[in-house]
């Protein structure tokens, strides 16, 4: 057990490498009968371009979406990218927060101060937390690269609770599948 950061980072690398693709799921993660389907026409109708970092199956349960839809970035809780992609990810947390702050871009990446993400990635430099997900995040929001959501989420996260190790607490962001 390497660590969630090091284990991600590790196998999505080894097997984008040998595959171009993948499709990425943590162990607290129930996909809905549609996750894999949404996860391969996604990557297969994106794959030339450049633009489009990932396809993602999790969205915050909100009414009045578009059946898809775009976001600056990169997200985590089952989601698909290429070698493409991927080769922009950045490991280096200060160099992601330094290159933010040289090119001021911490507000737009906090989507307008709305959420602690520049806090979020300070915090992993520290060693506050173990988390991939915001350097692949800040990475792609840095390149201009964008991840494709759906109007319903396929993914649902288990992971919240006393005996979780990331997310303890109750799960505001539930979903029905």
């Amino acid at each position: 057990n390497w660590g969630l950061a090091n284990s991600i980072i590790d196998g999505v690398t080894k097997i984008v490498n040998e595959y171009g693709r993948i499709i990425v799921l943590e162990d607290d993660l129930v996909t809905s009968p549609y996750f894999l389907k949404f996860m391969n026409e996604g990557l297969t109708m994106y794959e030339n371009e450049d633009k489009v970092a990932s396809i993602h199956g999790y969205i915050y349960p909100i009414d009045n979406l578009p059946n898809t839809f775009f976001i600056k970035g990169a997200d985590c809780w089952g989601w698909a990218t290429w070698k493409r992609a991927w080769d922009i990810f950045e490991s280096n947390g200060e160099k992601i927060l330094d290159e933010l702050k040289s090119r001021r871009l911490e507000k737009e990446a906090d989507f307008n101060n709305s959420y602690g993400f520049t806090q979020m990635l300070k915090d992993q430099i520290k060693g506050k937390n173990n988390s991939w997900a915001i350097r692949w995040a800040y990475a792609m929001h840095k390149k201009d690269r964008f991840c494709i959501y759906p109007k319903d989420s396929k993914v649902q996260n288990i992971g919240f609770g006393k005996d979780a190790t990331h997310c303890s607490g109750v799960n505001i962001y539930q979903t029905e599948l």
